[in-house]
Protein backbone atom coordinates (compact mmCIF):
# COMPACT_ATOMS: atom_id res chain seq x y z
CA UNK A 1 0.00 0.00 0.00
CA UNK A 2 1.36 3.23 -1.29
CA UNK A 3 1.46 6.54 1.36
CA UNK A 4 -0.91 8.24 -0.98
CA UNK A 5 -3.51 4.98 -0.36
CA UNK A 6 -3.40 5.34 3.35
CA UNK A 7 -4.00 9.02 3.29
CA UNK A 8 -7.12 8.22 1.19
CA UNK A 9 -8.41 5.72 3.47
CA UNK A 10 -7.79 7.83 6.50
CA UNK A 11 -9.65 10.68 4.57
CA UNK A 12 -12.31 8.65 3.47
CA UNK A 13 -12.95 7.04 7.25
CA UNK A 14 -14.62 10.35 9.19
CA UNK A 15 -16.87 10.41 6.30
CA UNK A 16 -18.45 7.58 6.20
CA UNK A 17 -18.30 7.30 9.53
CA UNK A 18 -20.64 10.39 10.43
CA UNK A 19 -23.07 9.22 7.39
CA UNK A 20 -23.21 6.20 9.28
CA UNK A 21 -23.95 8.65 12.49
CA UNK A 22 -26.03 10.69 10.98
CA UNK A 23 -28.54 7.52 9.44
CA UNK A 24 -28.50 6.09 12.78
CA UNK A 25 -29.77 9.85 14.28
CA UNK A 26 -32.65 10.09 11.95
CA UNK A 27 -33.76 6.82 12.49
CA UNK A 28 -33.65 7.04 16.17
CA UNK A 29 -35.75 10.51 16.02
CA UNK A 30 -38.06 8.77 13.36
CA UNK A 31 -39.04 6.02 16.09
CA UNK A 32 -39.23 8.00 18.65
CA UNK A 33 -41.86 10.12 16.82
CA UNK A 34 -42.94 7.38 15.30
CA UNK A 35 -47.11 7.60 16.57
CA UNK A 36 -46.87 10.67 14.22
CA UNK A 37 -47.75 8.32 11.35
CA UNK A 38 -50.72 8.10 12.14
CA UNK A 39 -52.88 10.65 10.72
CA UNK A 40 -55.36 11.56 12.97
CA UNK A 41 -52.89 11.64 15.63
CA UNK A 42 -50.87 14.12 13.58
CA UNK A 43 -53.43 16.45 13.26
CA UNK A 44 -54.26 16.20 17.06
CA UNK A 45 -51.12 17.11 17.80
CA UNK A 46 -50.39 20.05 16.32
CA UNK A 47 -54.02 21.19 16.75
CA UNK A 48 -53.52 20.47 20.61
CA UNK A 49 -50.13 22.07 20.60
CA UNK A 50 -51.35 25.16 19.35
CA UNK A 51 -53.89 24.84 21.87
CA UNK A 52 -52.36 24.06 24.91
CA UNK A 53 -49.81 27.41 24.54
CA UNK A 54 -53.21 29.62 24.64
CA UNK A 55 -54.23 27.58 27.57
CA UNK A 56 -50.98 28.39 29.15
CA UNK A 57 -51.23 31.94 27.96
CA UNK A 58 -54.28 32.32 29.96
CA UNK A 59 -53.65 30.60 33.12
CA UNK A 60 -50.51 32.78 33.64
CA UNK A 61 -52.79 36.16 32.27
CA UNK A 62 -55.44 35.32 34.77
CA UNK A 63 -52.73 35.30 37.90
CA UNK A 64 -51.73 38.23 37.12
CA UNK A 65 -54.78 39.85 35.85
CA UNK A 66 -56.45 39.05 39.55
CA UNK A 67 -53.57 40.38 41.63
CA UNK A 68 -53.28 43.36 39.78
CA UNK A 69 -57.03 44.12 40.60
CA UNK A 70 -57.06 43.06 44.42
CA UNK A 71 -53.58 42.87 45.35
CA UNK A 72 -54.66 40.10 47.35
CA UNK A 73 -52.66 36.77 47.76
CA UNK A 74 -55.92 35.20 49.27
CA UNK A 75 -58.49 36.14 46.58
CA UNK A 76 -55.61 35.04 43.70
CA UNK A 77 -55.56 31.44 45.78
CA UNK A 78 -59.76 31.41 45.90
CA UNK A 79 -59.68 31.86 42.01
CA UNK A 80 -57.07 29.12 41.40
CA UNK A 81 -59.37 26.80 43.87
CA UNK A 82 -62.67 27.92 42.67
CA UNK A 83 -61.29 26.32 39.04
CA UNK A 84 -59.53 23.51 40.58
CA UNK A 85 -62.35 22.09 43.10
CA UNK A 86 -64.73 21.92 39.85
CA UNK A 87 -62.55 19.34 37.99
CA UNK A 88 -61.41 17.13 41.68
CA UNK A 89 -65.16 16.89 42.64
CA UNK A 90 -66.87 16.56 38.71
CA UNK A 91 -63.75 14.34 37.71
CA UNK A 92 -65.06 11.17 38.67
CA UNK A 93 -68.32 10.76 37.52
CA UNK A 94 -67.48 12.82 34.03
CA UNK A 95 -64.87 9.95 33.38
CA UNK A 96 -67.52 7.22 33.94
CA UNK A 97 -69.87 9.24 31.46
CA UNK A 98 -66.76 10.19 29.21
CA UNK A 99 -66.65 6.10 28.14
CA UNK A 100 -70.21 6.16 27.12
CA UNK A 101 -69.97 8.94 24.76
CA UNK A 102 -68.65 9.82 21.32
CA UNK A 103 -65.50 10.97 22.37
CA UNK A 104 -64.75 13.33 19.61
CA UNK A 105 -68.24 15.09 19.24
CA UNK A 106 -67.80 15.64 23.38
CA UNK A 107 -63.99 17.49 22.54
CA UNK A 108 -65.74 19.35 20.14
CA UNK A 109 -68.12 20.73 22.42
CA UNK A 110 -65.67 21.07 25.44
CA UNK A 111 -63.20 22.92 23.20
CA UNK A 112 -66.03 25.14 21.81
CA UNK A 113 -66.96 25.91 25.34
CA UNK A 114 -63.32 26.65 26.48
CA UNK A 115 -63.46 29.33 23.31
CA UNK A 116 -66.33 30.95 24.56
CA UNK A 117 -65.10 31.23 28.17
CA UNK A 118 -61.76 32.38 26.97
CA UNK A 119 -63.50 34.72 24.09
CA UNK A 120 -65.63 36.70 27.22
CA UNK A 121 -62.54 36.72 29.44
CA UNK A 122 -61.02 38.51 26.57
CA UNK A 123 -64.07 41.16 25.68
CA UNK A 124 -64.87 41.54 29.70
CA UNK A 125 -61.45 42.52 30.03
CA UNK A 126 -60.29 44.21 26.81
CA UNK A 127 -63.72 46.40 27.78
CA UNK A 128 -61.98 46.70 31.25
CA UNK A 129 -65.22 46.20 32.98
CA UNK A 130 -64.21 42.76 34.18
CA UNK A 131 -64.81 42.00 38.36
CA UNK A 132 -63.33 39.75 40.67
CA UNK A 133 -67.00 37.43 40.75
CA UNK A 134 -66.73 37.51 37.08
CA UNK A 135 -63.59 35.94 37.00
CA UNK A 136 -64.13 33.15 39.60
CA UNK A 137 -67.90 32.63 37.47
CA UNK A 138 -65.53 32.05 34.54
CA UNK A 139 -62.92 30.04 36.55
CA UNK A 140 -65.25 27.37 37.43
CA UNK A 141 -66.91 27.20 34.18
CA UNK A 142 -63.54 26.30 32.76
CA UNK A 143 -63.15 23.83 35.94
CA UNK A 144 -66.51 22.29 34.75
CA UNK A 145 -65.28 22.25 30.93
CA UNK A 146 -61.78 20.88 32.39
CA UNK A 147 -63.63 17.76 33.93
CA UNK A 148 -64.76 16.84 30.89
CA UNK A 149 -62.34 17.32 28.33
CA UNK A 150 -59.33 15.90 30.03
CA UNK A 151 -60.61 12.04 30.30
CA UNK A 152 -62.21 12.31 26.74
CA UNK A 153 -59.20 13.92 25.29
CA UNK A 154 -56.82 10.52 27.03
CA UNK A 155 -59.48 8.24 26.19
CA UNK A 156 -59.79 9.39 22.33
CA UNK A 157 -55.91 8.65 21.82
CA UNK A 158 -57.03 4.93 21.70
CA UNK A 159 -59.40 6.21 18.28
CA UNK A 160 -56.66 7.93 16.97
CA UNK A 161 -53.76 5.71 17.49
CA UNK A 162 -55.03 2.07 15.59
CA UNK A 163 -51.46 0.39 15.91
CA UNK A 164 -51.65 -0.92 19.54
CA UNK A 165 -48.06 -0.91 19.73
CA UNK A 166 -47.49 2.91 18.83
CA UNK A 167 -49.84 3.82 21.72
CA UNK A 168 -47.43 3.69 24.50
CA UNK A 169 -45.24 5.93 22.23
CA UNK A 170 -48.40 8.55 21.34
CA UNK A 171 -48.78 8.94 25.32
CA UNK A 172 -45.05 9.85 25.30
CA UNK A 173 -45.40 12.91 22.83
CA UNK A 174 -48.29 13.85 24.44
CA UNK A 175 -47.08 14.25 27.65
CA UNK A 176 -44.13 16.24 25.79
CA UNK A 177 -46.42 18.54 24.40
CA UNK A 178 -48.40 19.39 27.15
CA UNK A 179 -44.77 19.90 29.42
CA UNK A 180 -43.42 22.19 25.98
CA UNK A 181 -46.44 24.11 26.26
CA UNK A 182 -46.63 24.87 29.72
CA UNK A 183 -42.91 26.75 28.95
CA UNK A 184 -43.50 28.16 25.62
CA UNK A 185 -46.90 29.70 26.65
CA UNK A 186 -46.28 31.76 29.95
CA UNK A 187 -43.43 33.17 27.80
CA UNK A 188 -45.48 34.46 24.83
CA UNK A 189 -47.87 35.83 27.22
CA UNK A 190 -45.56 37.59 29.49
CA UNK A 191 -44.31 39.70 26.26
CA UNK A 192 -48.25 40.18 25.63
CA UNK A 193 -49.12 41.65 28.95
CA UNK A 194 -45.97 43.67 28.70
CA UNK A 195 -46.94 44.87 25.27
CA UNK A 196 -50.58 44.88 25.35
CA UNK A 197 -52.29 43.49 28.38
CA UNK A 198 -53.85 40.53 29.66
CA UNK A 199 -56.89 40.72 27.23
CA UNK A 200 -54.75 39.59 24.35
CA UNK A 201 -53.76 36.47 26.42
CA UNK A 202 -56.93 35.44 26.28
CA UNK A 203 -58.18 36.73 22.56
CA UNK A 204 -55.63 34.39 21.68
CA UNK A 205 -56.21 31.53 23.91
CA UNK A 206 -59.78 31.60 22.79
CA UNK A 207 -58.75 32.00 19.26
CA UNK A 208 -56.18 28.80 20.01
CA UNK A 209 -58.59 26.59 20.47
CA UNK A 210 -60.41 26.71 16.79
CA UNK A 211 -57.63 24.89 15.74
CA UNK A 212 -58.12 22.01 17.90
CA UNK A 213 -61.94 21.79 16.83
CA UNK A 214 -60.62 21.55 13.12
CA UNK A 215 -58.43 19.30 13.39
CA UNK A 216 -60.92 17.51 15.46
CA UNK A 217 -63.13 17.75 12.35
CA UNK A 218 -60.83 16.38 9.48
CA UNK A 219 -60.04 12.79 11.61
CA UNK A 220 -61.18 10.18 10.22
CA UNK A 221 -62.05 7.71 13.27
CA UNK A 222 -63.55 4.49 13.23
CA UNK A 223 -66.91 4.36 15.32
CA UNK A 224 -66.76 2.56 18.36
CA UNK A 225 -69.98 0.29 19.96
CA UNK A 226 -70.64 2.90 22.88
CA UNK A 227 -73.04 1.72 25.85
CA UNK A 228 -75.54 4.11 26.78
CA UNK A 229 -75.24 4.58 31.41
CA UNK A 230 -77.79 3.66 33.12
CA UNK A 231 -78.08 5.82 36.94
CA UNK A 232 -77.03 2.68 38.46
CA UNK A 233 -74.22 1.63 36.11
CA UNK A 234 -72.63 4.99 36.80
CA UNK A 235 -72.89 4.84 40.33
CA UNK A 236 -71.56 1.55 40.18
CA UNK A 237 -68.62 2.33 38.27
CA UNK A 238 -67.63 5.46 40.54
CA UNK A 239 -67.65 3.13 43.49
CA UNK A 240 -65.35 0.96 42.16
CA UNK A 241 -62.81 3.76 40.74
CA UNK A 242 -62.76 5.70 43.82
CA UNK A 243 -61.86 1.81 45.65
CA UNK A 244 -59.10 1.26 43.50
CA UNK A 245 -57.44 4.66 43.50
CA UNK A 246 -57.88 4.12 47.64
CA UNK A 247 -56.48 0.89 47.56
CA UNK A 248 -53.38 1.27 44.91
CA UNK A 249 -50.73 3.76 46.21
CA UNK A 250 -49.69 4.44 42.31
CA UNK A 251 -53.52 5.45 41.31
CA UNK A 252 -53.61 7.36 44.08
CA UNK A 253 -50.79 9.70 43.72
CA UNK A 254 -51.78 9.86 39.93
CA UNK A 255 -55.02 10.98 40.60
CA UNK A 256 -53.96 13.53 42.85
CA UNK A 257 -51.38 14.89 41.11
CA UNK A 258 -53.44 14.91 38.03
CA UNK A 259 -55.92 17.23 39.43
CA UNK A 260 -53.83 19.44 41.29
CA UNK A 261 -51.29 20.25 38.49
Amino acid sequence: MTDKDARTQAVNKPAISSDSQQTSLLGSMSHALRALRHRNFKLFFFGQSISLMGTWMTRLATTWLVYRLTHSALLLGIVTFAGQIVSFVVGPVAGVWVERLNRRKLLVWTQAAAAVQSLAMAALTLAQVINLWEIIVLATLQGLINAFDMPAGQSFLVQMVEDRNDLSNAIAINSSMVNGARLVGPAIAGLLIGAFGEGWCFLVDGVSYFAVIASLLAMRIKPLQIHRPTSRCVNKSVRVGIMSVHFAQSARFFYFFRFSA
